[in-house]
């Protein structure tokens, strides 16, 4: 078995303590100053950020602790989106089917069903279908709604 190995697993993965745990090359340290103890490591990756940092003095920003998260959630200042816009099913139906590709098809269909054979009028049944799918596609899309 190769030095530096751990015995038990046999997967050969060195260890912390390994000697060839220290011979592997270290990371590049990220641009600009080094990071106080502390920092955490999304900041040392925003060169843009160096010069502002640097600027103010102070260390890594924090967060907010527990006690301003409830005085701001008590005060109402929380991230809340807004209700999107959400069309009842009536508008929906309306807006599938009151179109002027349904009012052109719809018309020939009426004419060809007066005056011609049955069977020249079997593309009603591709006006219904498409107006079925669009339908049924725009209710699945709502929020939180399935058809």
């Amino acid at each position: 078995m190769a030095a530096g190995l751990s015995q038990g697993s046999g997967s050969g993965v060195t260890e912390p303590g390994s000697p060839t745990a220290s011979s592997s090359p270290a990371p590049p340290a990220p641009p600009g100053p080094p990071r106080p103890a502390g920092c955490r490591q999304e900041v040392a990756r925003w060169p843009a950020c160096w010069s502002w940092w640097q600027a103010s003095g102070s260390t890594c920003p924090a967060g907010l602790d527990r006690a301003a998260v409830r005085a701001r959630v008590a005060a109402g200042q929380v991230n809340t989106a807004p209700p999107g816009p959400r069309r009842t099913v009536g508008q929906i139906l309306r807006a599938n089917v009151l179109t002027r590709f349904n009012a052109i098809l719809g018309a020939l269909f009426v004419v060809v069903v007066a005056v011609g054979p049955p069977q020249d009028a079997l593309f009603g049944i591709v006006l219904v279908v498409n107006t079925g799918f669009g339908v049924f596609q725009e209710l699945r899309a709502r929020p939180g709604g399935s058809a």
